[in-house]
């Protein structure tokens, strides 16, 4: 077998080892003295002592792998009464079952919570409240919102500055519940993410639900580096390898996203999980208490499709989505899904081709999967293996390069569940492979198609945008590609509001504060008289990373954070989510644009003092799109927008603050040039 494949990260920590000044000067000298062949019969035999070409695996806990390792394994195929097989059809906006009964245990869970924090919080009851009173309004829990939120991408950046603005709508946050926006998060009946954003959403689910500020102080491995951890490196290393090796031998298909999905685990899994979750699978988020008990939102991970012989990534891909129970697309020339326990399964018209009616399980690894999301950084490892020189080890590391070129290891494979299903209908049913690659490659950086769905039916939707489009600031650039997407004719089903250009973003401030789109269903909306089964757009609350506390506006491939400079983030991500305290009719701004859909379904009319609200909080439809006048980079402190309020600007820490020019470029970035 060869091993030239699963060499790279082995063979960078080896070399890097070697070269520290640190590193034992006999043992260096020895290993200088060996010939090159020498070298590489060494690096195998390390290999080899971890991984048996004989020895069955065998398992060694309950998992979703039923190897008890990272390789996955063969199990028998559950019992398949229809004639597509493991495949569910989409086609007409149906959502899953066990999805549609997670989601309705979880409203019947939360609609005492919605009924107190409409009441105490966004103060709507009463005399100038719903009419008849919250009690009587929320006895009904399809009259609930129905909400979600979209984390973006953008890497450590975007997963704590995410994290933090959850961590505002959290009830579990002090400040949250202090400026009445506490309790949102848990009401939320989804979340998706990609690339970052599927960190953080994928690291709350697995983890049981801890809070982002718990997950920080007790999981989060963030000061030792993703690529060159500060401890153990040779081990680290070698224990990847071996895991991937293993793979191999089970005859999967694998790459450098098995390697950087390992490296993730690492630092994004608490120690309830064996071997840093080389056995933990993203199906396995079924069997956290707080998922049992429908005590969160669902959660949805996006990766984008690359069809085959293409690089290009349009805004027009298919999208698919990883979730606890099923993996799929809502793409009308596919419209399906299966169970996501059962991914790497080669199946024919949705049955096993494996002997013996055989599935496989393990292939779906919460690492595995949260690297599909975010491949980005594949091109980064690539980068920065071809920038090092390594000595005795340059053949073969040359090598190893080739290879990786040869098999665009920016991408992830997947045996292609629907291979066989309609060959006649699309070229994706006759391909073998999928291959799926970071979430955001098709500029759109905030998962809100999953959100959209008109199967979904949302209301009101937070997207978090932590993206990195001017000086590090998002733009509103993701937004508005997800909008160019909603213009596209095969996209005719999905009602999605208006999105004024990046230029207006910036020239009208609408980066620097919450704007609510998608206000009034009947303007403004594209595809509002196409849309399946009349469904209305949910109301989009852009959400932008704005520097309240503090420049947190760091490059996407900053690999490791102080603890102090997390922490700044989490709270930084608070002040967004809360406005730094600075508007107390916030709370009640957010509940009448949460209730507005749920409002004109049931004929309800609307509180007078939500009119001010919409008022003030929705675009106006106003856009600018000339050039910007200068170059975006926002002063710390509240934005502009909450000024003319007439309330206090919160203090500003008078220390003055580095610039993302003025910062030290990281190893990374000197070596790649990425940044």
């Amino acid at each position: 077998m060869k091993l030239l494949q699963h060499l790279p990260f082995l063979l960078t920590t080896l070399v890097s080892l070697v070269q520290a000044p640190s590193f034992p000067l006999k043992l260096q000298k020895r290993l200088n003295a060996l010939t090159m062949q020498q070298s590489n019969d060494l690096l195998k035999a390390f290999i080899s002592d971890r991984v048996s070409d004989t020895q069955p695996l065998q398992p060694t806990s309950k998992s979703s792998s039923p190897t008890g390792e990272y390789a996955p394994g063969n199990v028998a195929c559950p019992p398949i009464e229809s004639s597509r097989g493991l495949i569910r059809d989409a086609q007409r906006h149906a959502i899953g079952p066990d999805e549609a009964v997670y989601i309705q245990r979880h409203r019947l869970a939360t609609q005492p919570l919605w009924r107190s924090w409409l009441t105490d919080k966004a103060g709507l009851d009463g005399p100038g409240g719903i009419p008849g009173g919250v009690q009587s309004y929320t006895s009904n829990f399809n009259n609930l919102p129905k909400i979600g939120f979209a984390f973006s991408g953008g890497g450590y950046r975007a997963m704590l500055n995410g994290g933090g603005m959850a961590l505002g709508f959290d009830n579990r946050n002090a400040v949250a519940n202090q400026r009445g926006t506490g309790g949102l998060f848990q009401m939320a009946d989804y979340v998706s993410g990609l690339s970052g954003g599927s960190w953080a959403i994928g690291s709350y689910a697995i983890n049981n639900w801890k809070s982002a500020q718990e997950l920080k102080d007790n999981v989060y491995n963030l000061e030792s580096n993703l690529i060159f951890p500060d401890h153990r490196k040779l081990q680290f290393y070698a224990d990847l390898v071996a895991d991937v090796v293993r793979k191999a031998h089970a005859g999967f298909e694998t790459g450098i996203v098995d390697y950087w999905g390992r490296a993730l685990s690492y630092h994004l899994l608490d120690s309830s999980h064996k071997e840093h979750g080389q056995a933990t699978c993203f199906s396995d988020i079924r069997n956290q208490p707080n998922f049992q008990n429908a005590a969160y939102p669902y959660p949805i991970v996006i990766a984008c499709e690359r069809e085959p012989g293409t690089l290009a990534i349009t805004k027009y891909t298919s999208l698919w989505e990883f979730s606890p129970f099923e993996f799929g697309t809502w793409d009308s020339k596919i419209a399906g899904f299966i169970p996501t326990q059962y991914l790497g399964t080669r199946l024919y018209n949705g049955r096993s081709t494996l002997p013996g009616d055989q599935c496989v399980e393990g292939f779906d690894n919460f690492g595995w999967v949260v690297g599909t999301s975010s491949t980005l950084f594949n091109a980064l490892y690539n980068r920065l293996l071809g920038t090092k020189k390594f000595g005795l080890f340059q053949g073969l590391f040359n090598e190893i390069l080739e290879q990786l070129s040869r098999s665009r290891n920016d991408i992830s494979w997947l045996p292609n569940p629907f291979f066989g299903y309609k060959p006649a209908t699309s070229d994706i049913f006759n391909v073998k492979v999928l291959n799926l690659v970071d979430g955001g490659e098709d500029a759109q950086n905030i998962p809100l198609w999953p959100l959209v769905e008109p199967g979904r039916g949302l209301d009101f939707v937070f997207a978090l945008d932590s993206s990195s489009n001017s000086n590090h600031w998002p733009n509103g650039s993701a937004i508005h590609t997800t909008f160019l997407r909603a213009l596209e004719s095969q996209y005719s089903d999905y009602p999605f509001p208006v999105i004024p250009s990046p230029n207006t973003f910036i020239n009208r401030g609408l980066n620097t504060r919450p704007v609510f789109f998608g206000c009034d269903a009947a303007n403004n909306v594209a595809n509002r008289d196409t849309a399946f089964n009349g469904f209305k757009t949910p109301i989009i609350a852009y959400m932008p990373t704005y520097p309240y506390l503090g420049m947190v506006n760091t490059s996407t491939f900053k690999l490791e954070y102080s603890s102090i400079e997390a922490q700044a983030s989490l709270d930084n991500g608070v002040a967004i989510s809360t406005l730094g305290g600075v508007d107390p009719t916030w709370p009640t701004c957010l509940g009448c644009a949460m209730l507005q859909r749920s409002l004109e379904r049931t004929g309800t009319p609307r509180p007078a003092k939500c009119d001010v609200c919409m008022a003030k909080w929705c675009w106006d439809g106003i856009t600018d799109d000339s050039p910007p006048a200068q170059e975006y980079a926002p002063p710390v402190g509240s934005p502009a927008f909450l000024h003319p309020n007439g309330l206090v600007q919160p203090v500003v820490n008078p220390r003055r603050e580095v610039t993302p020019r003025e910062q030290p470029k990281s190893w990374f970035c000197r070596l790649s040039h990425l940044c």
